[in-house]
């Protein structure tokens, strides 16, 4: 199915630039999608070497700045609408996923908080509701969302992208949810990210696995032109390693479709991976090198299993009232 598009979202991809891989600089890929969630014929592949999956050729730095000022949720979408479900579902997941994790590592009050990709707040909401004398800076690309942000939580938000935003200040808690994959520069941006943290300040990273992810839609809807980079458990480790970071704590769902059933359904909504890490404080080590052909064929088995079960997961993706009756009740 593809997506509708209410504005001319092709004119970001008349100008198209091919580069090396992000993390590892390799030039060899491997190809596995030629199209996109909203039709655009933009090619994702994965690095040869390291495992990161990325959009290539894909728009200039220029174009991605554009489309983020434009407000790219509007540009896909067409609407203005959404933006206080938005809210509500970054302060639930602060509230029941974020903080408890971050709590058990966390012993003393967290004071500073950065929250990347900020969006309208959420995330910053909740921050605030367990410590109120956090003090709370936000980083958000769209104009009229950074607004949206200082209106409901006062904080101090930066109105533009990650790679212009400068600061003197360190913080005990960096926040990057659902963001590293929308960024041009990953690697630079982890380095950076590094260099703002406290002695004892901590990472939360939240990415979608996208290998995981298409168990439940097609490999298209899993690229999207917003993502020009997209991860899975192999590449996030290893891409954490080599900008010197140490894992803390992961949680990484990993799935396979050729070891699951029918009644997995229920268990494979959006596959999250979640992590805290610090910066290493020795010399970082060698980092594990993802084995690419396991990767690729754990992509295949995930979309054979959604191209085998597409009715009854689609049906478990949008329920109907009564399914969710159901969800409420047993999940």
């Amino acid at each position: 199915m593809i997506h509708v598009m209410k504005v001319n979202l092709k004119a970001y991809t008349r100008e198209l630039i091919s580069l090396p891989c992000n993390l590892c600089g390799g030039v060899e890929v491997t190809p596995f999608c030629h199209s996109e969630k909203y039709g655009l014929p933009l090619k994702a592949v994965m690095c040869k070497n390291c495992g990161v999956m990325f959009i290539n050729p894909r728009p200039t730095d220029d174009k991605y700045a554009e489309l983020n000022k434009a407000d790219y949720r509007r540009a896909a979408i067409g609407t203005d609408s959404g933006l206080n479900h938005i809210f509500n579902k970054q302060y639930q997941h602060a509230e029941k996923t974020m903080i408890p994790l971050i709590r058990e590592q966390i012993k003393l009050p967290v004071k500073s908080l950065l929250d990347i990709g900020c969006c309208n707040g959420g995330t910053m909401a909740a921050w605030m509701k367990y410590y109120p004398k956090i003090v709370t800076h936000g980083v958000e690309p769209v104009i009229r969302v950074a607004e949206d942000a200082t209106r409901r939580t006062g904080s101090q938000i930066f109105q533009g992208l990650f790679e212009d935003f400068v600061t003197d200040k360190k913080f005990d808690l960096i926040i990057c949810a659902q963001t590293l994959n929308h960024t041009l520069d990953p690697k630079g941006n982890l380095l950076k990210i590094k260099s703002m943290l406290s002695p004892k300040g901590l990472l939360f990273l939240s990415l979608y696995d996208a290998v995981s992810t298409v168990l439940n839609r097609p490999i298209n809807q899993m690229v999207e032109i917003m993502h020009p980079f997209m991860f899975n458990d192999e590449s996030v480790r290893y891409l954490l390693a080599k900008t010197g970071f140490e894992i803390v704590s992961i949680k990484s769902p990993r799935f396979d479709g050729k070891k699951m059933k029918a009644g997995d359904i229920r268990r494979i909504m959006t596959a999250r991976i979640l992590v805290l890490a610090r910066p290493e404080l020795t010399q970082p080590g060698i980092a594990p090198q993802p084995v690419t052909s396991e990767i690729l064929k754990r992509l295949r088995h995930n979309q054979e299993f959604y191209q085998r079960w597409a009715p009854r997961i689609e049906a478990w993706r949008h329920p109907n009232i009564w399914r969710r009756i159901y969800r409420k009740i047993n999940i």
